[in-house]
Parts: C-alpha cells; structure tokens; sequence
C-alpha cells in the first residue's frame, strides 16, 4: 500500500511536529507518522526545560498553550560536589508539562492540516534514482507494510535516526559512536517535603552520582519534581543504578508520576543534516546541546530552519542535496557552531 504527499516527517516528539505544524500551515501535503498511539503520543523522557527565549521565538509562529508550562523559572543552582558551594545562574525559561507539550504541538499539526498516522512505525528511507523519495513504515496494531512517498523525507524520529542511518555511504548517514551520547535516567515525583526555591532549576555536579554528566531537579511545583541523572559516554554502570543508590533516597516520595529513560546525543554537528530528498532533525540531527543535554529548543529550531528551506525547495521544484544544503548552512549559522 503506497500514500502520496509533499513531504512525510517520521517521528511526532517536538521537531517533527513542529515542522509537520509549519509546513502544513504553508499549504504542503504532509504525512506525520509516529509510533505511538493514543493517549502514548507526547509522551516522552525529558528533563523537562526550555528556555524562554525559544518560546519567544517560537511565538512567531504559533501562539503556544499557556496550559503546557507548568513552573516558570528564574536560574539555575549550580552545585558542587560537596554541596557547600551553590553558583546562582539566572536566566528565564519554563519546566514543562512534557507529555501535554507533545500532545499539543502534534494536535496543532492536525489543526494546519497535517495527516497523522499514529501507530506507524518508520523502518527505513524508500531510494530511488539516488534520492529518497518516501517512507517504509509498518502499522503496529495490524503488522500491515506500508509505503509513504513524498518529495521531501523528514527524519525526526529521535536518537535512533532510523531513516538517515540507513543511507550507507551518504554523508547525512554518520553513525553516533559510543563517546557521542549521554545516558539518563529520570523519575518525575509527588513528594511530601516542598523543595526550597522551586523558582530554581538544581544542577548537581557529582562524579560519583553521574560520572562525565549531572544529577538534577527540575520542578514541576514545589512537591512535584523531576529528578534524574546524566551519566556520559561508554555504558559502564546503569544509570538508574546509581539513581535508586544516591539520589532517590534524598526524597520522602508520596508517588511516582512517570519512569523512565534513554540515550541522548552530546556530541559536534553532524557532517551533514541533508541529502537527497531528505533532512534530519532534533535528536535525529544529533541538535542537542553537548554541555547540558537539553534538546527541546534545538528540536524548534531545525525544525524552523527546515522548513524555511523545504519550502524555497518546493519553489524551484529542485529537492536534492544541492538544494537543501541551505539547511546546513542556517543550522550551522545558528547553533551548530556552538557544538563545534
């Protein structure tokens, strides 16, 4: 079974939703696929934050849902390894609802006219003549194979990159190596005792806790908290390990909302986020920032980028390398050099 469209994005967490939302909003004919299903869809490990000034920029583009931004932030407390020492970064931002997030960006994308195929799972690049020109996918529910074709090929389906990594010998298609990402672990909490200055995001650096990373407290409230941990590079030791051993034991838990974890890019810019007929985005695109892990306002960027690029694509009628190579160059301009 084969679907026709301008462009099909795999992945439905921030960039490919937001990239479904921007360029349905155009007027393109877009499929968003993702995995998930139902109440699944947004839900997401994360720590949480995001920056004011991403919102801001985003706001250019669609009103966001004051609904999703559950505690506004004032800094962040960087703390030492003995914890007797305590730097106060101030800058605004938001801890977010993360699952209401998701799910509302992707609704948003239905709203401008984007085609959502939940429970489709991408399983790899459909290439013809050179260029990919569609997605392999498999819905989960019936097992049934599933062709999307399109002019343009979104690979936003996180970590995993499972259509760019697929391209063997293409540029776009560089494998993330073991020292490339970032292990976490995360637990959000309902806890009996309220956190002292919730305004405050809390960075504990501690490598025996986190080795090459960080232990954190992202606030919800004042007794809702996401706790978690960071562990860098080659896996030696399980991150929820030391989670359940050092870090957990500090709270009075009332209950667990949500578990879970995963591995995250921290690395430079990919060689390339383009190629023939297709781009990558958000974790796909390796756009996480490699001192914090934080990847929810590099997932709205390339996703603006992007978009902005497919769309002179679409002008010309021209969707090659060539073409969307203006993808590199903004990203590069505009955050890939700070990964560099």
């Amino acid at each position: 079974m084969s679907e026709r469209f301008d462009v099909v994005v795999a992945g439905a967490g921030t960039a490919g939703a937001y990239a479904s939302y921007l360029l349905a909003k155009a007027g393109f004919k877009v499929a968003l696929l993702e995995s998930k299903s139902g109440g699944e869809i947004g839900v997401k490990t994360c720590g949480d934050g995001l920056g004011l000034h991403h919102v801001e920029r985003m706001s250019r583009y669609i009103t966001p849902n004051p609904k999703v931004f559950q505690n506004k932030i004032e800094g962040v407390e960087l703390i030492s390894p003995d914890e007797r020492t305590r730097l106060l970064i101030r800058g605004e931002g938001y801890v977010l609802d993360r699952f209401g997030w998701g799910k509302w960006l992707v609704e948003e994308a239905v709203r401008a006219g984007a085609a959502l195929y939940e429970g489709h799972t991408a399983t790899g690049p459909i290439v013809e003549n050179g260029s990919v020109v569609g997605v392999k996918a498999v819905e989960r529910r019936s097992g049934a194979a599933k062709e999307f074709r399109a002019k343009v090929v979104i690979d936003s389906s996180g970590s995993a990159a499972v259509l760019r990594t697929k391209l063997l010998g293409w540029l776009i298609s560089e494998p993330l190596h073991p020292e490339d990402v970032s292990h976490a672990y995360r637990e959000i909490l309902y806890v009996e005792e309220p956190l002292e200055n919730p305004q405050y995001i809390k960075i504990y650096l501690d490598m025996t806790v986190a080795p090459g990373g960080y232990w954190w407290i992202f606030p919800r409230n004042a007794t809702m908290l996401n706790v978690g941990l960071g562990i860098w590079g080659v896996l030696k030791q399980n991150p929820r390990t030391n989670y359940d051993q050092y870090i957990l034991p500090r709270f009075k838990v009332k209950s667990k909302y949500h578990i879970g974890g995963g591995f995250i890019p921290t690395r430079r810019p990919l060689k390339s986020l383009v190629g023939n007929g297709i781009v990558a985005l958000g974790d796909a695109a390796a756009a996480v920032n490699p001192i914090h892990g934080g990847g929810i306002g590099q997932a709205l960027l390339s996703a603006e980028l992007s978009s902005k690029v497919i769309t002179k694509a679409f002008e010309v009628g021209d969707f090659s390398e060539k073409t969307l190579w203006e993808y590199n160059l903004l990203y590069m301009k505009e955050w890939g050099y700070r990964q560099a």
